[in-house]
């Protein structure tokens, strides 16, 4: 069910996307609205999954709300910066930038975890992963801040060149 909400709201976006791309008015909201859709979702999905691991480990629970709420914030900044309205670029700079602060150090557990023998390709892959996806974060906020191209690709090449 999770699967089909993320699939359909990911093709509302893009449809939004491409009808915004040819000049049609409805493209700009529906795109808007499926970002909505997107940050209802994290939050959601951040509580039930929070939930179910708080009978085991409430630092587990921490850490799964601020991967689920951190992309929420940010993505409510970008919502913000399309209704033009005050305070964008701090929410937005708030939850993107900590989020992807905090895949670094994931990433950099995964990397430590990996001197055990069991699951080095998991890991790897994780670490990798979470690399690319602050890379990708950095790389979106610089793009919707305005920052310069030189800026934000340094970063985001030295986070990949990071491991």
């Amino acid at each position: 069910m999770i699967s089909l909400i993320y699939f359909l709201l990911a093709s509302c976006f893009l449809i939004g996307c491409f009808a915004n791309f040819a000049g049609n008015d409805y493209g700009f909201s529906l795109v808007t609205l499926s970002t909505f859709g997107f940050v209802l979702f994290l939050v959601f999905r951040g509580i039930s999954m929070a939930r179910k691991i708080m009978k085991n480990s409430i630092a587990g629970a921490a850490l799964l709300l601020a991967e689920y709420w951190l992309p929420a914030v940010g993505l409510s900044g970008i919502i913000m910066k399309f209704e033009r309205m005050e305070g964008a670029a701090g929410v937005m700079i708030l939850g993107f930038l900590l989020v992807s602060i905090f895949f670094i150090l994931r990433s950099m557990g995964s990397i430590y975890a990996m001197r055990h023998k069991n699951n080095r390709f998991s890991r790897a892959r994780s670490a990798l992963m979470l690399l690319f996806c602050s890379s990708a974060i950095f790389t979106t906020l610089a793009k919707f801040m305005n920052w310069p191209d030189l800026l934000s690709l340094i970063i985001s090449v030295s986070l990949l060149v990071l491991l």
